[in-house]
């Protein structure tokens, strides 16, 4: 669950670096077409994106080794799986899929 929550996370960080690479290109005056060069350009923006990402992870990495993080999650207390739990994932789960369902047929 943790993991999926840092996930979420850092897709919005993701997004918000490859927006900076956009500006950065519009800023240098590209313009979009249908040639080599425009190819050329996309090419770069994918690669860069790709060595940004993983120097962000890799600075994330660190930084929750630093933390403490040895690969498991540490609670005080322990949550044995009861009906409850199935019920509300359940819930949960179908709430998830209803809205994504929603979400696409927009």
């Amino acid at each position: 669950m943790h993991m999926l929550l840092i996930t979420y996370r850092y897709l919005f960080v993701l997004e918000q670096e490859y927006q900076r690479l956009v500006r950065a290109m519009k800023i240098r005056n590209f313009r979009p077409a249908t040639t080599l060069h425009t190819y050329r350009t996309y090419a770069y923006l994918v690669g860069m994106f790709f060595v940004r990402a993983s120097e962000r992870a890799k600075r994330v990495h660190s930084a929750m080794i630093c933390r403490g993080l040895n690969g498991r999650f540490i609670s005080l207390r322990v949550f044995p799986p009861n009906p409850h739990n199935r019920v509300f994932a359940i819930a949960t789960l179908f709430t998830l899929v209803l809205l994504v369902g929603l979400a696409w047929r927009r």
